[in-house]
């Protein structure tokens, strides 16, 4: 029985996790995403700007609501509209701030994928061009990742329509109200799952893990992401940083960072032990 894949599976992500010290990662990650994450918001609305009009869908109010804790959707929100408003300069040289400012966090994580996999970051020379090289593809690559999060931002649109047109039309359905928020579930699920993939698949490197490897990861993460989305208003309500005072929403935020980091780190880590029990990594 100790001998089980499912066993040595668990085994291999507990005894990582430890080795890694995740809460150590998860916290470091949290120092960066707090410089990022209102670039990212922002840049990734102006990109979903770009294909429809984010106020008359609610873009904002829909990426926000995958927070859960309306006291910190409130807080995330008032220092969007601040940020917004007083962001430096306009037109693609403030685009081109922002989303320089956003793709921080993705360095970040390649960093800390690239630690959870053991690999090495690849020595290419200190010549000038080709560090200024590398630094451009490493930054066009997080620009890529913005631009799948906007379209996965767009999918998520598009499904909400069609169950919105689906629901005028089976309105008279028996528990078709039910039928619906299961879907709706289901579809928000699989999108984060497929973000978590991409990022477990693209982010530590070329050929450090295949897909094979990551879906497991990554469908653990989304299912504990959706988790903390329904518990975040009553797991905050108990920590009670109302008696913090104005220092509060930001520690409540910073808290909720930290957990969704863990998560995230969590997915990684069963990746790698996927793929080392199951997939490309598996001994012969």
């Amino acid at each position: 029985m100790t001998n089980h894949p499912l066993v040595r599976l668990g085994r291999l992500t507990f005894e990582k996790y430890q080795r890694d010290n995740v809460g150590g990662l998860a916290a470091a990650l949290a120092y960066f995403m707090i410089f990022s994450i209102f670039p990212l918001i922002l840049v990734t609305l102006s990109i979903v700007g770009f294909v429809v009009d984010p106020a008359r869908f609610d873009v904002e109010e829909q990426l926000l609501e995958l927070i859960g804790s309306p006291d910190i959707r409130e807080l995330v929100a008032q220092t969007l509209a601040h940020f917004a408003s007083t962001r430096v300069g306009a037109g693609l040289v403030g685009f081109a701030i922002l989303a320089f400012s956003a793709t921080g966090i993705f360095g970040a994580l390649n960093r800390t994928f690239m630690v959870i996999w053991e690999s090495e970051a690849k020595n290419e020379g200190g010549n000038l061009k080709t560090t200024v090289l590398r630094l451009v593809l490493a930054r066009l690559t997080a620009f890529s990742m913005l631009i799948g999060i906007a379209g996965l931002i767009l999918a998520a649109l598009i499904a909400n329509l069609a169950l919105a047109l689906i629901s005028a039309y089976t309105d008279w359905l028996p528990f078709n109200t039910v039928a619906l928020v299961l879907l709706q579930r289901l579809v928000t699920l699989s999108l984060i799952t497929v973000a978590f993939a991409t990022l477990y698949k693209v982010l530590p490197g070329p050929d450090t893990a295949t897909w094979r490897d990551v879906w497991a990861g990554a469908i653990v993460a989304a299912l504990g992401f959706v988790l903390l989305q329904q518990l975040a208003e009553f797991i905050f309500a108990q920590m009670n940083f109302s008696s913090f005072g104005v220092l509060g929403g930001g520690m409540a935020f910073l808290m909720w960072i930290f957990i969704a980091n863990q998560i995230l780190l969590i997915g990684a880590e069963i990746s790698y032990a996927w793929a080392h029990v199951f997939g490309s990594r598996k001994a012969a």
